[in-house]
Order: structure tokens, then sequence, then C-alpha cells
């Protein structure tokens, strides 16, 4: 076995953490700008900044860069190097960029910094571990139960956002808006979700199979 050279691998965990801090940061800012609005204190707009999936997964990024280098013999840089933990990361990344890219990117045109935001969550970042994956993510090591259990990741998120939103009368994404389409249109949009989770995961893990532990596809 081939294992990944330790300085690069450290050289893209600082680039990974950079990035994805200067991205949340930079998008906390420009949320919490908005909290002088009547009904927008400062309070209520943390809350919306967590609430968005996009942000979850570019803080689960961002740690998994950021806490092997900091804490490196930490049960927490251990749990974030788990190749289950890897590469369901990796799902995740991935859903995130195809979902905003198709659904969302049209309804919006952020300009200025919040451009430059935006590109970075929900492009760079998770090209950024769909690369880290491929070049030092530990490889055939995934089964495909897997995929299954990748999904409580999205489930624990829904319930979030339903009793958030049942609450605040709020949801972060207009295919989750109770309010406009009603709980049987979200709930069926949840279960299309799910699926993409599902089947985006079953992919990963075929090319996890496939994968030697360099990254480069084996013919064995």
């Amino acid at each position: 076995m081939v294992k990944p050279n330790p300085f690069l691998k450290s050289l893209y965990r600082i680039l990974g953490s950079i990035t994805g801090l200067f991205a949340l940061i930079a998008q906390y800012y420009l949320i919490i700008q908005t909290a002088d609005k009547p009904g927008n204190n400062l309070g209520e707009q943390t809350i919306r900044f967590f609430s968005f999936m996009t942000i979850w997964t570019n803080i689960l990024m961002t740690l998994s860069f950021l806490i092997p280098l900091l804490f490196s013999k930490s049960r927490f840089s251990s749990f974030f190097q788990k190749p289950i933990i890897e590469s369901g990361i990796f799902v995740f990344a991935l859903i995130v960029m195809v979902i905003y890219h198709f659904f969302l990117a049209s309804i919006w045109n952020p300009q200025g910094l919040q451009r430059v935001v935006d590109i970075t969550l929900h492009y760079i970042m998770p090209l950024l571990y769909v690369f880290y994956w491929i070049l030092f993510g530990a490889k055939r090591q995934q089964t495909f139960k897997n995929s299954v259990v990748w999904l409580v990741y999205p489930l624990v998120y829904s319930i979030f956002v339903m009793i958030r939103g049942s609450i605040a009368d709020w949801y972060p994404y207009p295919f989750v808006d109770v309010t406009k389409l009603g709980y049987a249109s979200v709930l069926r949009n949840m279960v299309l979700i799910a699926v993409a989770y599902l089947i985006v995961g079953l992919i990963v893990i075929i090319i996890d199979k496939r994968l030697r532990p360099t990254g480069y596809i084996s013919t064995t």
C-alpha cells in the first residue's frame, strides 16, 4: 500500500482550512448585516445562518481539514479520518454542489463579496474535498450499507428544518417551504433528496471499490 505524502496532505488541509474558514466567516458576516431589520435580530440571523445544509456541510469539510492539523492526536481527529466519515462528507459535498447548481443557483444573482462566498461554499469547497478524498482518502474500506448510514445526516437536517420552520415560520430553501408547498409536497421533495443521497452514496462506494489507495483506478 502506497501512503500519501504527509507533507502534501498537511498542505492540502491548510488550504482547505483557510478556504473553509474564510467562506463561513464571510457568510456569517454577510447574513448578520440584515440583523438591524425588523424581526431580524442578531440571534435570529445566527440561527438562520446555521439552518442551511450548505453551512452544515461546509462546517464538516472545514473541521475535517482543520482538526487533524490542530489536534492530530485527539479523538475528533481520529473521527474525521475514519473512512466512513471521509467518504460520507464526500457524498454530502457532492450533493450540496449538485443541488445548488441545478436547483438554486438560477433563483438569485449574488454580487460582490456574496458572489465570492457563494462560489466558495457551493463549488470551491466541495471540489477541494472531492480532490482531497481522491488523493488522500482511505480506499476500499466501504460497504454498501454505509450508503444507508449516510442518510442519517439529511434525516437529522430535515427534522431540524421542520421543527425550526414550524416555530419561526421560515424555511431556508424553497423546496422545503411548507407555507407555500404544503407538507405533502415538502415530504415528497425530502424523499427525492434522500434518494439522491442514497444513489450518490452507492456510486461513491462503487468508485471506492475500484480505486487503489493512491486514487488510481485498479485493473484487478
